[in-house]
Parts: C-alpha cells; sequence; structure tokens
C-alpha cells in the first residue's frame, strides 16, 4: 500500500525530534568521557551521516527480525472518522464517545460490557490514537502501527 511522500507539518516535526534524540544518544557528548571529540547539541545533524552510517551497519550485523505492524482503524462504526475515540471496559473495540454516550441514554447493550462497567465515568480515552488522528490527514482510514516485540506473546525482544 502506497499513501505517497506526503510528509504533513506535525509529522515532520515528529520526525526530527526523534532523530534528533536518536543521533544524541549515538555522539559523543560534551564533558563525556571519550576518546572522540565530543559534539556539541547545536551540531548534531553536522555528524548526522556518521550516525546513518552507524545504524546501517548495525542493521547489517543483526539476524534477521520479522517486522510486525496491526492496521488500526481510524473511522467508527458508522464510517467516521473518530473525534473522541474512547475504550470501554472488557472490550478491544475503539469507540466514538458520542456513539457510546448516546447507547448509555437509549439503555442500549455493548457485547461483552456489563451494565455495570458501561458508565460514562468508566470510559478510557484512547490517548495512543488521538495522537495518531492528529498526526494524519483526514483522507486516512487505516494506520499500520508497529508491534515491538516485547509485546507479542513468545517472541524475545531485540536490542538495538
Amino acid at each position: 500500500m502506497h499513501y505517497g511522500c506526503i510528509i504533513f507539518h506535525p509529522l515532520k516535526i515528529a520526525i526530527f525530534e526523534g532523530l534528533y534524540v536518536l543521533f544524541r544518544e549515538l555522539l559523543p557528548r560534551p564533558g563525556q568521557r571519550t576518546e572522540e571529540k565530543p559534539i556539541d547539541d547545536i551540531d548534531v545533524f553536522e555528524f548526522s551521516t556518521h550516525c546513518w552510517a552507524y545504524l546501517i551497519a548495525a542493521s547489517e550485523n543483526e539476524s534477521e527480525v520479522d517486522e510486525n505492524y496491526a492496521p488500526i482503524k481510524l473511522t467508527s462504526e458508522e464510517g467516521l472518522r473518530f473525534c473522541e475515540p474512547v475504550n470501554v471496559p472488557g472490550t478491544p473495540v475503539v469507540f466514538e464517545r458520542a456513539h457510546v454516550l448516546q447507547k448509555i441514554r437509549d439503555g442500549e447493550r455493548i457485547p461483552n460490557c456489563s451494565e455495570e462497567d458501561l458508565q460514562e465515568s468508566s470510559l478510557r480515552r484512547d490517548i495512543a490514537l488521538e495522537k495518531i488522528l492528529l498526526s494524519l490527514p483526514p483522507s486516512f482510514k487505516t494506520y499500520f502501527f508497529w508491534i515491538s516485540h516485547a509485546d507479542i506473546p513468545g517472541k524475545k525482544s531485540v536490542a538495538i
């Protein structure tokens, strides 16, 4: 599935911040005991080629590791993009808050959720999904979320 090369401003900021943190960890810091020349914070991206070379060399040395992604729907049952995604106790499904509140008012039930669990106070915001929604344009209906090896039962996590 190809989404093109469009990167929106919030995503650009997240990418640059992530790369800065990664490169800062790889490069020697001022005041750090090392034989290498310390790199000031302002010069981190000047030495990015060294960081990329290190990361590529490290990835070639690793054994083949499977990447696992889970598709996450960014739309509610009605097919509309989530505005306020919430988790309901006892269910693995994400719901739109307004939809669940309407079900509570109408006295309807949600499968796998008991009546005492289906209260307005028991709804929990899905903050992870909210962050994904804020970083992607409205045209995206599905997002493929990377699953860490630590999150998969029976798999050992691989340290990089």
